[in-house]
């Protein structure tokens, strides 16, 4: 005998006996098969294949209503959702376009169009990560793939958005607004350094170096900031480690099995410090060495390249050239006063025929440093003769000095 109850009703029409059987209302049962963090823009799945009906043969035929926060989805003109598949359907996809809690429920009806009461499933929306975070450091780097101490370096932070809940072609699936992301910049730099690291949000400004000053603790910076943008300014050579977190729409990120696991994305990024190194010469017109020139033809000699990791040529404006003449008749080094430009041009008609006439040059970054040491009646001081740790080039590959000279007759 069928599980269903009988009703058996005697009716006195033409000696015939009418069994009818009593219809049950369904039981609506619905799943969230989400196994993560549900984010902003993110499809989730809610089945309602658990759900039965009482009745022999009625489960199959289960038809179903959908609510989402208690406003029905055929009728809704709902902000918070921006995709909905099915219709009714058995399963559903919902993706929400409002953080927070929410709520899905269904309604299941049988073939004779008797209800079950809801099934309701609460789910938590929380903002969409930003994906592809990179730091991006800009500024100047040396030839020893380091950026100069004390010059303010800019940094960029760039996370982008992506709704993975995106359904087909549909222009409406992705009409959520992004989130505000929120930047939370730390940095840490070598130990026994305090003050050693200022960081300040925002482009790097002629205001720099920032009065932000930090020690070697990690320290954040700009809490509630949509600054994407921070300037750096380290005060001493070293490593330097700048982590960037993000957040969206405000939120702190955690973990769906443990709430204070703090899941916000992050990046970091190590940043070289190198001192500020001297600079040397390395191109000259015409090239070193020793020249008998027409007497009737002033000689112009030019300096036409400068390493250095901050104060190069050409490209900056920042070397400064000093240029001194000695001959036979005056056996002493003299600067040219007043003149700093990489040429210098030799009048001939001040010195005597034949006379031996040496010209030099010598190059200095911004730095003020001590002259160097090696024996002046040399025609060359290679930089490496007083710096010898400080080269970012190969000394038996590249010749750049410190000073060079060329020796000229005029006649």
């Amino acid at each position: 005998m069928s599980s269903s109850a009988l009703l058996v009703l005697a009716v006195p029409l033409a000696g015939c006996l009418f069994v009818d059987e009593i219809n049950h209302p369904p039981i609506a049962v619905v799943d969230d098969t989400s196994t993560s963090n549900l984010f902003k823009g993110q499809r989730a799945v809610f089945d309602p294949s658990r759900s039965t009906d009482p009745d022999l043969g009625d489960t199959a035929s289960l038809t179903f209503r959908w609510s989402v926060d208690g406003l029905d989805v055929n009728t809704m003109d709902n902000p918070k959702l921006f995709g909905f598949v099915g219709d009714p359907g058995p399963s559903v996809l919902v993706s929400f376009c409002e953080t927070g809690p929410h709520s899905v429920s269904v309604i299941a009806f049988d073939r004779h169009h008797a209800q079950s009461a809801p099934s309701m499933v609460a789910v938590t929306v929380a903002p969409t990560p930003p994906s592809q975070l990179t730091i991006e450091t800009g500024g100047h780097v040396t030839a020893c793939n380091d950026h100069l101490v004390g010059v303010p370096l800019p940094l960029a932070g760039n996370a982008q958005l992506a709704h993975p809940g995106s359904i087909g072609s549909d222009p409406a699936s992705l009409a959520c607004a992004a989130e505000t992301l929120t930047y939370h910049w730390h940095v840490t730099g070598p130990n026994s350094q305090p003050g050693a690291i200022s960081i300040v949000e925002g482009e790097c400004t002629s205001n720099n170096p920032p009065s932000f000053g930090m020690t070697d603790a990690p320290t954040q910076l700009g809490g509630d900031t949509t600054a994407n943008t921070a300037c750096l300014v380290a005060t001493a050579p070293g490593m330097y480690t700048v982590e960037l977190k993000v957040d969206a729409d405000g939120a702190f990120f955690s973990s769906k099995t443990d709430s204070s696991k703090d899941m916000r994305p992050s990046v970091t990024a190590n940043i070289a410090i190198g001192p500020d190194r001297p600079a040397c010469a390395d191109g000259f017109i015409p090239a070193l060495g020793s020249y008998v020139l027409d007497r009737s033809s002033p000689q112009t000699f030019a300096v036409t390249a400068v390493l250095d990791d901050a104060d190069y040529y050409p490209g900056t404006t920042g070397t400064r050239f000093t240029w001194s003449l000695w001959h036979e008749s005056d056996a002493t080094w003299r600067d040219i006063p007043d003149w700093s430009l990489p040429t210098y041009t030799v009048d001939p008609t001040l010195f005597a025929v034949d006379e031996q006439v040496r010209v030099r040059v010598r190059v200095q970054d911004r730095v003020d440093r001590t002259a160097p040491s090696c024996d002046p009646s040399a025609d060359v001081c290679p930089l490496a003769h007083d710096f010898p740790d400080q080269l970012c080039f190969d000394p038996t590959t590249i010749d750049c000095e410190a000073w060079a000279t060329w020796d000229v007759r005029f006649r």
